[in-house]
């Protein structure tokens, strides 16, 4: 009786690790997808985060089916991802703040009606000199 306790929880914890790997499967693909499509920056935290997130679950996932290759491509790039957090608070503690502010002060100054050439007159005498006669 004991073994099918066991065997069950095997099967159900093999279940949850295949989930993880899953999950990490679709946080890597949808983080890339965000980037080469423009919704992440590449240099980002979100993107960052996502990264480390989906190599974590799929480090997890390892648990059930070990494959050492895996394990360290997963390790490796959340120290990676881990490092660069890290030096992204470190280096531009209020990075996000100012880079928001940028966005903000951009979006406002391209919303700002500019007359177009054309529509500026500029008084030209016509001998003043050869070049400047546009007539």
């Amino acid at each position: 009786m004991e073994w099918i306790a066991f065997a069950s929880e095997t099967v159900v914890a093999k279940e949850v690790l295949q989930a993880f790997g899953v999950l990490g499967f679709l946080l890597y693909i949808a983080g890339f997808a965000a980037l080469q499509t423009g919704h992440l920056d590449g240099n980002g935290l979100a993107y960052t985060l996502c990264s480390v997130s989906a190599a974590t679950c799929v480090l997890i996932s390892l648990a059930g089916a070990f494959n050492l290759a895996s394990l360290l491509i997963q390790v490796s790039w959340i120290c990676i991802g881990i490092f660069g957090i890290w030096r992204r608070f470190r280096l531009h503690p209020q990075s996000t703040e100012k880079k928001a502010e940028f966005i903000s002060r951009r979006t406002h100054a391209m919303a700002i009606p500019r007359p177009s050439p054309k529509a500026i007159a500029l008084p030209v005498q016509k001998d003043a000199h050869p070049a400047l006669n546009l007539h």
